[in-house]
Formats: structure tokens, sequence, C-alpha cells
């Protein structure tokens, strides 16, 4: 049946072997990872893997129990995804009361409309995950799956981005900054007509 179980004898006072679990290692980072029936179930992941690096603790716990249910039950994961864009939005510093209102504010401030278009995404299809509507994702969960990614796009261009570019500016000269932030401080000031 590939169920996981244990032998019937030990190999020593405490060891038991154990069949049908398998391991492997990431060529990449050297860690772990155990198997089951063709399923890694650690470390726990989601369809799209592990959330990023850069995703803030609260909304990367929320992706991390999106993933441990998505096999069970997209409609949670979908949820549990649109609650984890809620807590990205404050740490972005948006009140975080109603997402549609801070998605629509940081569009306000110029959010680029291909981030706007994934955080409504995910907005509006976890809303519809836990309401009889449109979208089934227990009947489509492609749909559901999508959403990991969304997240981890969100997080790369709303944070990693933004940080990667501050630590390269602070990585010129300070005279050659200087130069370009005056350029850039008299671009913001309007002309003036006196």
């Amino acid at each position: 049946t590939g169920e996981v179980f244990k032998s019937s004898s030990r190999g020593d006072p405490f060891t038991y072997s154990i069949y049908n679990l398998e391991t492997s290692t990431c060529d990449s980072c050297g860690d772990l990872a155990l198997w089951s029936q063709d399923r890694m179930i650690y470390p726990v992941s989601g369809p799209a893997g592990q959330a990023s690096k850069d995703m803030p603790e609260k909304p990367k716990l929320l992706f991390g129990e999106a993933g441990v249910v998505f096999q069970h039950s997209p409609r949670a994961a979908a949820a549990l995804l649109r609650l984890a864009l809620q807590h990205l939005l404050v740490e972005l510093d948006q009140p975080g009361k109603n997402i549609n209102s801070d998605i629509n504010a940081l569009i306000d401030k110029g959010l680029d409309p291909d981030i706007a278009k994934s955080m409504h995404a995910v907005r509006i299809i976890g809303n519809e995950s836990v309401h009889p509507g449109v979208i089934d994702v227990d009947d489509e969960p492609s749909v559901a799956e999508i959403m990991f990614d969304l997240m981890n796009q969100i997080v790369g261009q709303m944070i990693t981005r933004p940080n990667q570019n501050a630590d390269l500016w602070e990585k010129l000269p300070e005279s050659k900054r200087e130069e370009v932030e005056v350029r850039l401080a008299k671009a913001k000031k309007p002309n003036s007509t006196d």
C-alpha cells in the first residue's frame, strides 16, 4: 500500500528500520528532505515551494500553513494565502482592516499595475474560496496553486527588489550618490512661473 511502517525487530535496543520513507539532500543548500509515496513530507512546502526568504514572518507562517493543507484542501490554502496577503499589506504600511482598500491605496501611490492585479487576484480568489461563488478552487486546484507563486512575486517586487536596489545604492561612492540625489530632488520640484 506504500504506507510507512517499522520493522518488527530492533536493530539495537533503541532502533527500528523504517520502510517506505525515503530521504534526499538538496544539491543547492544541502538540507535534508523526507519523502513518502513520491511526496515530500519534510520540509513542508506548498506546490510552489518555500516562501520567499524576504517574506515577513507572519505572512511566511501562513504561506507555510497553506502549503501543508493544499493537498487536502485547496480552498483552505487559498483562504490562508489571502490572509497572508492581508498581513503582508500591514508590513507594507497599510492599516490591514480592509484588504481591498489597502491594495487600492498602494495603487494610488503608484503601485505597479501587474502587482496590483496579482494582489487583487489573491484577494478575490481567497474570498471566493470560502463563499459560494464563481471560483471553486477544490474543483480547480491549479487556481489555488498559482496563488503561491503570486505571493512570492508580490514579495519580490515590493520587498526583495527595493532592498537589493538600496543595498547597491549604498555601495556607490557617496559623492556620486549626492550628484544623483541633487538631480532627483530638482526633478521633484515643480517648475516655478515667477
